[in-house]
């Protein structure tokens, strides 16, 4: 459990420093490092409702998820996105209860490239990408939280998994996002050195 816990504090902080130090400067950018760093400080926290217990972290997600889909006003397909992305991950979840025949970092492994392939496939703008992303996982784990919940299944899944696949998730994007704006500069760069050396012939 405490092993599952730092590694996800480490892929949040890795994240963070990413966000923080390698984005281009704007209220994007400034958002989501101040809201990396909230998730981070309430990680270790949990609450119990209705004997159920719930991290802290998850619902700071959840409330940060339905800011972003407020500001961002989305069209019905992109709700209905989310919806599918969230029922795709409760399905995979309780797939993985009743066969658990792969290991617990193929499972991980392969719900992040699926997660990442369909985000980036259906999705075009960054901004948009983060908040299905987020709102996608967060309907998901408690679609399947409840499900475990009036079934009194018992979880043999780390509740921490969710996490670390939406963060892994989120920082495939954010280097993706890092590699085009750092491409981009170096592609203005070798025009003015083209353009320079234009002048001096």
């Amino acid at each position: 459990m405490k092993m599952q816990l730092y590694y996800t504090i480490y892929i949040a902080w890795v994240l963070w420093c990413l966000v923080t130090f390698f984005m281009k400067r704007s209220t994007l950018q400034y958002r989501y490092a101040v809201g990396l760093l909230m998730f981070i400080i309430l990680l270790p926290y949990e609450v119990i409702i209705y004997q159920f217990p719930i991290r802290l972290a998850f619902l700071f997600l959840l409330c940060f998820s339905w800011a972003l889909i407020i500001r961002l006003k989305l069209t019905w397909k992109q709700y209905g996105l989310i919806i599918m992305i969230g029922y795709l991950y409760s399905i995979y979840f309780i797939w993985r209860l009743t066969n658990p025949i792969f290991t617990d970092r193929f499972f991980i492994a392969t719900a992040v490239i699926l997660g990442f392939l369909i985000i980036s496939i259906c999705v075009r703008t960054l901004d948009q990408r983060i908040s299905l992303a987020i709102s996608g996982v967060c309907f998901g784990q408690l679609l399947y939280s409840l499900i475990c919940h009036s079934y009194h299944l018992q979880y043999t899944i780390e509740p921490l998994y969710s996490f670390q696949i939406l963060l892994t998730i989120l920082l495939l994007l954010a280097v993706q996002q890092v590699w085009k704006y750092y491409a981009e500069k170096m592609e203005q760069q070798l025009q003015v050195i083209k353009m320079k050396k234009r002048w001096h012939v």
